[in-house]
């Protein structure tokens, strides 16, 4: 958790999305009503207003003006506050103007972390005054969204407002960060302002920038993130290719003999049902972290085979790697996320078709788990084949250390967050 400058605050960390032209000015970032912005700090704005025109925002009683470029962008500061308010806030020009109300002069924390900062206040401790507090009108609270990006993104793809702390936003909010701004509340007497942009399960990497990737000697997986950003199937042909050498290595397997060959010879049996695999009733998993085989076939007419497809999976708990015919076609890290692959022209062929996954379970729950009923391959005639039945599964050998990671920003993954 840490104080964060006005400056970081406003132009950089909340920065959100905003169109080219607007009929108003408008200023970047998740200045919104009852938002909290640093005292005791310089206040840097960035906006857009119409090329050439002249900007006058006020706070507080102080009042600033800036010209917008030839781009429509415009850049001014305010000198540093005192904690107080509530305050409006205007940005007004020849075009138009806007009111922001209700923004406060405080101090601006930002708690980030893994799932122990990412747990609610609905889902902890209920005991305790705090977990039940009043409203605190002095008490701002703001959720970043996740987002994963190759690169840092300059701005949020959601619109998010700050909301003022009570029975409406406490319970979703981060519970170790409201309970931290509690206690400053009464510590300091300021207003407070504390946003929440976790995500459980991320590696320190995920949110390193690519000088301190490089510096703590990752930076092959630096690179990678560089080449999806530039080219991203370029990038998971090269993830694929480290994924199965790291494989090779461990294993021994010989080129053409490994499990994601269409004719591997592995222990398989029948998925009971495309949910979490603790749940199908087998003790050998009912508590087992590792890795999991998936295999399915599939047959097509030549018509099929002759474009390019989609391959929809669902969501696999926590990272997978997959194959067609033996053919790297992709592998992600967000547990979450539903595994939609682009098959290109060439992947698939007339007849039988095998499709392989494996599931990298590293904490908890793992598998496949659908929903069965999204599961396809679509062809480019229209035309698809469901795959939510039909599995079956291995479990896999155990390879001595960390499997390279996916593109994303789990545990399993050097991708990198939205948010720095």
């Amino acid at each position: 958790m840490s104080r964060l400058p006005a400056r970081l605050v406003i132009t950089a960390l909340l920065a959100s999305s905003a169109s080219a032209a607007l009929a108003a000015p408008r200023l970047d970032g998740v200045l919104t009503d009852h938002a909290v912005i640093q005292r005791g700090q310089p206040i840097a704005l960035t906006g857009e207003a119409a090329a050439g025109e002249t900007v006058m925002i006020t706070l507080a009683g102080r009042s600033v003006t800036a010209k917008a470029d030839r781009a429509g962008r415009f850049a001014a500061e305010l000198p540093a506050l005192d904690a107080g308010g509530p305050y409006d806030l205007t940005i007004a020009a020849q075009s138009g103007a806007a009111v922001l109300h209700d923004v406060l002069i405080g101090d601006v924390y930002l708690c980030s972390g893994q799932s122990n900062m990412e747990l609610a206040v609905s889902e902890a401790q209920d005991l305790i005054p705090d977990a039940h507090a009043p409203v605190d009108p002095s008490l701002r609270l703001l959720t970043i969204p996740k987002r994963a990006a190759a690169t840092p993104a300059a701005r949020l793809d959601d619109a998010v407002r700050w909301t003022v702390a009570g029975s409406a936003s406490q319970p979703a909010f981060s519970a170790a960060c409201f309970y931290m701004a509690q206690a400053l509340r009464r510590s300091t007497a300021v207003p407070i302002g504390a946003i929440h942009a976790s995500w459980g399960g991320s590696r320190i990497s995920a949110w390193m920038s690519d000088p301190a990737l490089r510096q703590a000697g990752l930076g092959d997986q630096a690179d990678l993130l560089a080449l999806y950003a530039r080219d991203s199937a370029a990038a998971n042909r090269r993830a694929m290719t480290l994924w199965e050498t790291w494989w090779r290595t461990g294993s021994g397997d010989a080129v053409g003999r490994e499990p994601w060959q269409p004719g591997a010879a592995l222990d398989w049996q029948a998925v009971p049902a495309m949910t979490n695999f603790e749940t199908w009733g087998i003790a050998d998993l009912a508590s087992y972290n590792g890795m999991l085989w998936y295999q399915r076939s599939v047959e097509i007419t030549a018509e099929q085979a002759r474009g390019p497809a989609t391959l929809v999976l669902g969501t696999i708990d926590d990272a997978d790697r997959t194959w067609v015919n033996g053919v790297g076609v992709g592998g992600s890290s967000l547990a979450a996320q539903s595994r939609v692959y682009a098959l290109p022209v060439g992947t698939l062929k007339a007849g039988r078709n095998v499709i392989t996954v494996n599931d990298d379970d590293v904490y908890a729950y793992g598998g496949m788990t659908g929903p069965a009923d999204t599961m396809r391959i679509t062809f480019g005639d229209g035309s698809s084949v469901p795959l939510g039945d039909g599995w079956r599964y291995a479990k896999a050998r155990r390879i001595a250390g960390s499997a390279p990671g996916c593109r994303g920003t789990t545990s399993t993954a050097p991708g990198r967050s939205t948010m720095r």
